[in-house]
């Protein structure tokens, strides 16, 4: 049997041509470390909730306005029980509530723990593991409480906790029932103690009471009978739901609402619009994660277009050998497939530095990604499979050209020094264009997915955020306001604080939480945003008054707000039929955007209170100057003090609360940077050996141009203008390129940028540089050799 890949000669060949080899090598391995990490995140994404074994037959439901563009899962937590009696089809239901709260340790330390408020259903519907405890009853009485596994180690040490008791927000001592193991793979976020959906009327009544004030609130999963189809539910069922409703809740019987039920399939969930109303768990962006499986394929692209190019660059010297085994009688296929081999070859080698790559990489692209990449699964049968199938498909892809240019080699030529005129380099002159495609597609794309994301940050919202963070309110509301004295004593002790300037009480900041207040007015539904403050509310963010009314009482609004009501901008105040009461008007305030340029939450009602008034506040804003790190050690240390609470808030900044809105965009943009900036690096090392080998075929034509004439200076101007012109033909391909593909990203926002000509420019202009460093060196000694040494060369 015939020898196919013998690897020693290979290995001296590699040996030989070290800038051949380390090329390769580096540009395969990081691109399938990309591949690795994208395709394990990509899995990830699409796997999400699969682990739950009723997904298929589960549907969430949810609240849409179609008119206002807006959309949320949720409802009110009693709609389920109507909902079960009304539809045979439905199996069981649960609804559950994620709210962070305040907890007394054993040591009477204060700390904030997540608690998932549920029905006694919960683990009916997921399946959470319960290390003790009957997953089928530890919920069923109300002061029943499942702890995390961790939450237990914390609260209870090495004591079984089982039977024991910890305190409910009110006091209310709590039976521990149950251990619970959290899952990897469910939209829901990790949560510390699960407890029963009616204690959350200590918190927030509406979320339980009968007349069912809240719209949302709780988000509500129905799992249908196996017998039924989710499909046809889902299609007979949503518009008898949103007739039904009109019968009895409010949000749907509301003058000109158009809210309509809708329903989603759980499996679908996760890439949905539909936010959680309470925000207890997350959603995926389908577009975001199929843009990096697409990129992290253009990566990998690049690396094999490399191999392909050096490959066949090298063909002249490789097919010397090539010819020899021809000689010795070897067959063409045989070449072929001896060739293929090699490239198979090196495509392993290069995965196994990949693999160890992704895991030094993993940790930077869990930040990058915001998420935990669990490459664990890497080790399991079917990704083995997907990746030795991945590094056999990218190595027949890459040698196969290579070795049909090498194949066709024959002695005769190899004797005359005639292949290397034969091989004109078509294919890679191609390639090299190619490649330079996609690098001033993704420096375009780049530079203005950055550009936009800069532009919404800094947009002009109408107040100030500069210098401004927020701290939570830790004093307890008791009834008539009997804390207003701890809590003006907390902002006398904070104004004593170095670098701070102002501090005001606030109850909804326009860059945080905020009130909503919807009402029908004027045959017209209108939805308006409540801010609450003291008198150094407007003065803290910059908020400016456009019209007073000297003596006046009552709240402050916008123009819009106005508008929306189908008011003129001089009513002194407002009627409500339906509540039979008037609100005054104090002025209109100067427009302002709330949270961000693009959220469209603009009508406003601003109250202020004056001095003495008593009002709790559920934050501090506070300005500083100097450096923001000090300022809230100093505050933090007060409020451990003050309140025996490690205060570490998500955050602090005003400032970062506006650029949290835009966190897509700036990880899309940061994403594709990346990407940009290591597909410039392939492609500089591809055009430093293509140059390289490029002008080495050429030797002999340039040692002759200087015998008859020509200058070192025009010799080395046609060669950096060869590649030069490969940039220019790909400058002209990509720009309607990006044109199509940003113009559309960018049709999306409201406030965008323009494509400016400097962009296309400015990428082109990039690249063209890269090139020019590449080719210059090789091309400058190329161009200033002794050419008796190359015309001697009968090779």
């Amino acid at each position: 049997m015939k020898k196919i890949v013998d690897l020693k000669s290979y290995l001296t060949f590699l040996s030989r041509n070290k800038v051949y080899t380390a090329i390769n090598v580096f540009g395969l391995s990081v691109s399938l470390m990309f591949v690795i990490l994208i395709g394990v995140y990509v899995q990830q994404e699409y796997s999400m909730d699969s682990c739950i074994t009723k997904a298929d037959r589960t549907v969430v439901m949810g609240i849409e306005w179609p008119e206002a563009g807006q959309r949320a899962i949720g409802s009110h937590w009693r709609v389920q029980k109507l909902l079960q009696k009304r539809y045979p089809e439905i199996e069981t239901s649960c609804a559950i509530y994620i709210n962070r709260q305040g907890m007394k340790m054993p040591n009477e330390e204060l700390v904030q723990k997540d608690v998932l408020y549920a029905d006694s259903t919960f683990f009916r519907v997921f399946d959470y593991q319960l290390i003790k405890g009957d997953p089928e009853h530890a919920l069923d009485s109300r002061d029943n409480v499942v702890v995390d596994e961790q939450f237990a180690r914390l609260y209870f040490g090495d004591a079984d906790p089982m039977g024991k008791t910890i305190p409910s927000l009110n006091g209310t001592p709590l039976k521990v029932t149950g251990i619970v193991r959290q899952m990897e793979g469910v939209h829901l976020h990790r949560f510390d103690l699960i407890e029963r959906y009616e204690l959350t009327e200590i918190f927030n009544p509406y979320l339980y009471a009968e007349h069912m004030g809240n719209a949302t609130g709780a988000d509500i999963y129905l799992v249908l009978k196996p017998t039924a189809s989710v499909g046809d539910f889902i299609a007979t069922k949503e518009k008898d739901m949103t007739d039904y409703f009109k019968t009895f809740f409010w949000i749907f019987q509301q003058e000109g609402s158009d809210a309509e039920v809708r329903l989603i399939p759980l499996s679908e969930l996760y890439f949905s619009k539909f936010e959680s109303a309470n925000g207890h768990s997350s959603r995926g962006d389908q577009k975001l994660v199929n843009l990096l499986f697409a990129v992290g394929l253009v990566i990998l692209l690049f690396a094999m277009i490399n191999y392909i190019n050096l490959t066949t660059a090298q063909s002249t010297y490789r097919s010397k050998e090539m010819a020899v085994r021809r000689l010795l009688g070897s067959q063409r296929a045989d070449i072929m497939l001896r060739l293929i081999m090699e490239s198979i070859v090196l495509c392993v080698l290069s995965l196994t530095i990949a693999i160890g790559l992704a895991y030094y990489a993993a940790p930077v692209a869990n930040v990058l990604l915001k998420t935990e990449l669990h490459l664990s699964h890497l080790l399991e049968v079917k990704d083995v499979l997907l990746m030795a199938g991945l590094t056999l498909v990218v190595g027949v892809l890459a040698g196969a050209l290579p070795a049909v240019v090498m194949s066709r080699a024959k002695p005769i030529d190899i004797v005359r020094g005639t292949f290397r005129r034969q091989t004109k380099m078509v294919f890679s002159k191609v390639f090299i264009i190619l490649q330079n495609v996609i690098t001033i597609v993704m420096i375009a794309c780049a530079l203005v997915m950055v550009l936009q994301t800069n532009h919404l940050i800094t947009a002009p919202l109408g107040f100030e955020t500069e210098n401004i963070m927020e701290i939570d309110n830790a004093v307890g509301s008791n009834e008539g306001g009997a804390d207003s004295e701890a809590v003006d004593a907390f902002v006398k002790e904070l104004m004593k604080i170095p670098g701070v300037k102002l501090v005001s009480k606030t109850a909804g900041t326009p860059a945080g939480y905020m009130n909503n207040n919807t009402f029908e007015m004027n045959h017209r539904q209108v939805s308006t945003w409540i801010l609450e403050g003291d008198e150094n509310y407007m003065k803290m963010f910059g908020l400016e008054v456009e019209r007073e009314y000297p003596g006046a009482e009552g709240c402050y609004v916008t123009r819009s707000y106005l508008e929306d009501c189908g008011l003129p901008d001089t009513v002194r105040s407002i009627y409500f039929p339906k509540g039979e009461y008037r609100r005054q008007i104090r002025g209109i305030i100067k427009p302002i955007h709330l949270r961000s340029i693009t959220d469209g939450r603009s009508n406003v009602e601003l109250w202020i209170h004056g001095h003495g008034e008593s009002f709790l506040p559920w934050q501090y804003a506070v300005k500083y100057e100097g450096d923001a790190g000090e300022v809230f050690s100093r505050i933090k240390a007060l409020y451990k003090e003050r309140f025996h609470i490690d205060y570490n808030p998500d955050l602090l900044l005003v400032e970062q609360k506006i650029a949290k809105y835009y966190e897509k965009e700036a990880q899309l943009s940061a994403i594709i940077t990346l990407f940009a900036v290591i597909a410039i690096l392939i492609s500089l090392l591809g055009l430093i050996a293509m140059s390289t080998y490029f002008i080495q075929q050429r030797q002999k034509e340039i040692a002759v141009r200087k015998v008859f004439g020509s200058t070192s200076r025009q010799i080395w101007a046609s060669l950096v203008r060869t590649f030069l012109l490969y940039v220019v033909v790909a400058f002209v391909i990509a720009v309607p390129i990006v044109w199509y593909f940003m113009s559309d990203w960018l049709s999306g926002y409201s406030y965008r940028i323009s494509l400016s000509w400097w962009i296309f420019a400015l990428a082109g202009l990039f690249c063209l540089v890269v090139s020019f460093i590449a080719v210059f060196i090789q091309s400058y000694l190329a161009s200033n050799a002794n050419p008796i040494k190359h015309i001697k060369d009968n090779g």
